[in-house]
């Protein structure tokens, strides 16, 4: 089909709208008006010390509550860092800290440390586990992915990799954050107390202090999940990390909640002054922290239930469907395929498993490599499969986001394979490798309109066509 022959639907729309469409909520999110607002007050009315000043104190303190109310725990049990980085190499450091201090002198510390952590953890995590894994100081089991739900195939394999006297920490994410998985969080924390109580019954006197301690902690870096989707802190949850720039709140605040069990034995991270209980010294960010309490305020009415449903769940999801629908249709309607060689593919339909409502993971597929497969929904694996085409299509899905119209995300750099280019996620979730190199992650937020949606299939379309223009078929 040669440049005159474009399909006829796309003959007026080579060029997009110029304005840029932001589908990039996993990354961070626009502060609300309301977080805004507060941040700003906050500046003129609560420049004071925090330490020294009630009226700033309250600030914090009213912010402390706002955020508890969100995630279903006690103020008390709130402490404020700077983020999800910070709270989650806090939850590492503190096992591990806590396993180095058993009672040596009942021999309680058998050997090193062990920690288990799903394989697709945030490098925040993955990567603090890697550096004690490298100096010998730790032993870890990652636990494997299941396709069919993006996430843990079953609690019982969790448990199984528990070591009683070792096993420090526990640490699996509420929700990953390129492919929107869910994972069971409370059924884990079920399954670990159970674990601990079963063990603790048949408990000798050597390893007293470990069945005493309360490890393994229980940790969960909540970071996508808070303000997406109701996350409350369940019974046998010790340590979760949240981060406000994630749901409509400033950057650089964040909290780490810590079970009433757990506060009394809690290492501090930084020491200096007694701020956070003296266990986070540092003057506290004060503007940040009354944003942070303004966006938890909004995200609790917007996830409320209203007769059974949350509204933004709702909303987000139906906005999310329709960009998924409008861009299979358009983008593999049969003309349209043809002349660019390109199908759209979704990698993020996991069959028995929750996904995040706002979260939409596609691929750019080379029509040469799923006719070669002999059906439209699998990709070949084969070594012989042609090296041009994978390239091509990761090379168009290149040139789709640097034209700068659809702000998103090729994927997670963090998570970049080394020499392929593939998002490890989606790799270890099971998303064929050849679709994985080529992946767009979209993700929709409270101000997406159908005309934001609109407008990304629109550029779709003209980013796919000018491609294939530029990049005549061989």
């Amino acid at each position: 089909m040669s440049h005159q022959q474009l399909p006829r639907s796309q003959q007026h729309k080579q060029e997009a709208t110029k304005t840029p469409i932001y589908l990039d909520y996993n990354a961070t999110s626009p502060m609300s008006s309301q977080s805004r607002d507060a941040v700003i007050e906050a500046m003129y009315t609560g420049w004071q010390n925090p330490s020294v000043c009630s009226r700033t104190r309250s600030i914090v303190e009213v912010a402390r509550k706002s955020v508890a109310d969100l995630i279903g725990c006690q103020p008390a049990e709130l402490i404020f860092t700077s983020g999800g980085t910070e709270s989650n190499n806090w939850a590492v450091k503190q096992a591990v800290w806590m396993y180095r201090n058993l009672d040596r002198a009942e021999n309680a510390i058998v050997g090193r440390p062990h920690i288990v952590a799903s394989c697709i953890e945030h490098d925040s995590i993955r990567k603090p586990i890697e550096r004690l894994l490298a100096l010998g100081l730790v032993d870890v089991t990652w636990l494997r992915i299941d396709s069919s739900t993006g996430a843990l195939a079953n609690v019982g394999d969790l448990v199984a990799a528990l070591r009683w006297r070792n096993t420090c920490l526990v640490t699996v994410m509420w929700a990953n954050n390129e492919t929107g998985a869910i994972f069971p969080i409370a059924e884990i924390a079920n399954a670990l107390s159970e674990w601990r109580r079963l063990n603790s019954l048949t408990v000798d006197s050597s390893c007293s202090s470990y069945a005493n301690s309360g490890l393994p902690l229980f940790h969960t870096d909540a970071c996508q999940a808070v303000g997406k989707v109701p996350v409350k802190v369940p019974n046998g949850l010790d340590l979760l990390s949240l981060a406000g720039h994630k749901f409509q709140g400033p950057k650089g605040v964040g909290a780490l909640y810590c079970s009433a069990r757990l506060r009394a034995k809690l290492a501090p991270l930084l020491l200096g002054g007694g701020q956070e209980n003296g266990v986070r010294a540092g003057t506290e960010n004060t503007p940040g922290l009354a944003g942070l309490g303004a966006a938890a305020r909004l995200s609790k009415t917007q996830l409320d239930d209203v007769d059974g449903r949350q509204p933004l769940m709702v909303q987000l999801a139906e906005i999310r469907d329709q960009l998924r629908d409008r861009l299979l249709n358009s983008i593999n309607d049969p003309e349209m395929s043809e002349f660019t060689g390109f199908r759209l593919i979704v990698n993020n339909n996991f069959p028995n498993g929750p996904t995040l409502p706002n979260t939409l993971n596609v691929s750019v597929v080379s029509t040469k490599l799923l006719q070669s497969a002999g059906q439209s929904k699998e990709l070949a694996t084969d070594n012989n499969t042609d090296d041009m085409e994978l390239r091509e299509a990761a090379l168009a899905r290149n040139y789709l986001l640097s034209r700068g119209r659809i702000l998103a995300s090729a994927g997670s750099a963090c998570h970049a394979a080394a020499n392929s280019g593939a998002s490890a996620v989606l790799l270890e979730s099971g998303v064929n490798p050849m679709a994985a190199r080529s992946a767009v992650r979209l993700s929709v937020g409270p101000d997406t309109t159908i005309d934001d949606v609109l407008g990304a299939v629109e550029e779709f379309n003209a980013a796919l066509l000018q491609w294939r223009i530029e990049h005549p078929s061989r």
